[in-house]
């Protein structure tokens, strides 16, 4: 017995030493895994660590032995310091309390159209910091990208997380420069306009108005988000046709569009090249085409924002277009490595925001499959029928691919999924390869002489065609079913499953299916508790959750905090408190819960003496051993009858 458990450890043993030879020239493809979770981190820690502890650290693990040994370690403690150099950098000065009625003076950098019409701008101020205001009444106003502008508005600070699971607008606002957010009243305003704006900026505003110009309403919108990234005007009935069927991914650039622009832009050029018979006799109008490809491509990225997305797309394309080049073949899943490499150096804090995640999710699952031999098998073949076959097929199974490998992460962001996704996208994406993406690409080339609306008014015809595909599968049922934030753990094992997955190639990658099956299962059955009561006295705001539904009172009802609350919660329903719910009992100045004996004030004039527990957004007038004030956001678990509370996520990091 003993000589059989010896030979079957030492067969266990030599087929993990086999497939470790196997995969042995893939390990560096961990790299930035490693250092993602170095950046995860120091991101999700809520104090603010030694940055000289973190360089002692990755300097010792830096000697020749400690590299053999703690190789993964090497690189996280690498992500970890990058962020934090990063973060030490930077000199954003965050407000934490709002001030009213300020004097606002300095140089406009970006402004942008709402779907409300009214304007939203960032200021540089005198003193260096930034802001970012909306204009009360400001829709007649002509702003400029270097304008000099004063006026007298309000300042708020950035909300931080109102509960676990939402995302962190006050830390993405540090890593952009954004002191504040705030008001800014048009009647107050004074413009020292600049004659014209050659700033990278000052393009895409110009580009964006010569797109309305010729196309107005909802399809010049979504042109317009198509081609300079602008998507502020598209209206919210667009959006949520677009999430519901599956196709939101269209309305932000991404791999999709900056594959499309690049394929069209390399054909147009080397059939244009090959129309000269003594320049395409002499040299190699294939490789010239690739070449002349990746300025064209930089134009556009930059012209489109530089989104995470477009960036990372802008990298994978460029070295494919090398590889032409050279002769070489370029798609592998090294190139997805060295593209997340770069990003997670340049732009460390990415790795927590929804385009980095969902964009890489997408082109590594993609690669990881169309790598297999079972796939490369099925593209040898001569006959045009078996081709036609075969692209539907490679459709159809790239939108399989695409939508699973973003299912967790589309559910753990925007709390809900779509059943239809993939029958959307069999149209919808040859729709913009074939249609919208190249009459794109025209109108820009047209925009020199005055021209584009002879491609940007055929381009609104097939956006029509697809509002009205995003409209009709968003429409049908089981394209919109909320779901609750999934548990952090699963949310992480999932991932890790996935990566160990596509990163091996031997049969060792099929190991992590039972982590991938507890990880569904945390997604399943999420293991946090959620609050009965949310409190959010900086926007004066509670709801109480019960049952799939949150419930609130009429004022607070279309806040922007309750809707969040709601998504995350995975809430079906968002009730108005009514008069006749026996629950509740509700005055001017608060509402009771009769069911756990508590008054909820919502003003400081409360006259009631209220014998139960209160809670209170103001401190009170009457006292009271029961009244709880609530200076923070807070949440309140129902146990034994009785709520507990416990602060919302607090932080002391640079970005409180």
């Amino acid at each position: 017995m003993g000589k059989a458990k010896k030979r079957e450890n030492k067969i266990n043993t030599i087929r993990i030493q086999t497939y470790w030879s196997e995969d042995w020239h893939r390990r560096w493809l961990w790299t930035p895994v490693f250092m993602g979770v170095g950046i995860g981190f120091y991101l999700w820690l809520s104090v603010e660590p030694c940055f000289l502890w973190a360089l002692i650290l990755f300097l010792s693990l830096c000697l020749k032995w400690a590299r053999k040994i703690f190789f993964p370690f090497v690189y996280i403690v690498f992500g970890f310091l990058i962020v934090n150099v990063k973060t030490h950098f930077l000199d954003t000065k965050m407000i934490q309390e709002a001030t009213y009625g300020v004097l606002l003076e300095g140089k406009m950098t970006q402004v942008e159209t709402l779907p409300s019409n009214e304007q939203r701008i960032i200021l540089k101020l005198k003193n260096d910091t930034k802001v970012r205001l909306k204009v009360k009444g400001g829709e007649d106003l002509n702003f400029r990208i270097g304008d000099k502008i004063s006026g007298k508005g309000h300042l708020f600070p950035f909300s931080p997380p109102l509960i676990e699971g939402s995302y962190n607008f006050k830390r993405q606002a540090f890593f952009q420069g954004l002191s504040a957010q705030g008001v800014l009243r048009a009647d107050t305003i004074s413009i020292k306009s600049t004659s014209y704006d050659w700033s990278l900026e000052g393009l895409r505003r110009s580009l964006t108005e010569r797109i309305y110009g010729a196309i107005s309403g909802e399809k010049g919108a979504i042109v317009a988000a198509l081609i300079t990234g602008e998507k502020t005007k598209i209206p919210k009935s667009v959006r949520d046709d677009y999430t519901n069927s599956g196709l939101s991914h269209i309305l932000a650039i991404s791999g999709l569009h900056v594959g499309l622009v690049a394929g069209f832009i390399f054909f147009l050029l080397r059939n244009v090249l090959a129309l000269i018979p003594t320049f395409a006799l002499k040299f190699h109008t294939k490789k010239i085409a690739a070449f002349l490809c990746i300025p064209l491509l930089l134009f556009y990225m930059a012209i489109s924002g530089f989104g995470t997305p477009v960036v990372r797309s802008f990298l994978m394309t460029s070295i494919v277009l090398l590889g032409v080049m050279y002769d070489r073949i370029s798609i592998s899943m090294n190139l997805v490595a060295v593209a997340a490499l770069v990003v997670l150096i340049l732009f460390p804090e990415s790795l927590v925001h929804p385009s980095f995640q969902l964009s890489f999710a997408a082109v590594f699952a993609l690669i990881s499959v169309y790598e297999s031999d079972w796939v490369k098998s099925l593209q040898k073949t001569n006959s045009f029928f078996k081709q036609v076959v075969l692209y539907g097929l490679a459709l159809a199974l790239t939108s399989v691919i695409a939508t699973l490998a973003t299912f967790p992460l589309t559910i753990a962001t925007f709390n809900r999924i779509t059943l239809h996704a993939i029958e959307a996208n069999m149209i919808g994406v040859p729709l913009m390869g074939i249609w919208i993406m190249p009459l794109g690409v025209c109108s820009l080339i047209l925009m020199p002489f005055g021209l584009e609306s002879l491609a940007l008014v055929p381009m609104g015809w097939g956006i029509s065609f697809l509002n009205i595909i995003a409209h009709e599968v968003g429409n049908w049922h089981g394209s919109n079913i909320i779901v609750p934030t999934p548990s952090l753990w699963a949310l992480n094992m999932v991932v890790f499953s996935v990566l160990w997955m596509g990163i091996w190639k031997s049969k060792w990658r099929f190991w992590s299916l039972p982590f991938l099956c507890i990880g569904i299962y945390g997604f399943v059955f999420p293991s946090h508790a959620k609050p009965d009561l949310l409190f959010d006295p900086a926007q004066k705001v509670w709801a109480f959750f019960s049952k799939d539904t949150l419930f609130t009172y009429p004022e607070s009802s279309k806040k922007f905090e309750i809707e969040l609350w709601a998504r995350v919660l995975g809430a079906k329903n968002i009730s108005i408190i009514s008069k006749d719910d026996a629950r509740f009992k509700c005055f001017k100045t608060g509402c009771v819960l009769k069911n756990y004996d508590v008054f909820i004030a919502f003003s400081k004039y409360s006259k009631k003496q209220y014998k139960g527990q209160v809670l209170s957004f103001f401190p009170q007038r009457f006292r009271s051993p029961y009244v709880k004030y609530f200076q923070e956001a807070a949440q309140g678990f129902i146990v034994q009858n009785n709520f507990v509370f416990k602060p919302a996520l607090r932080s002391l990091r640079p970005w409180r």
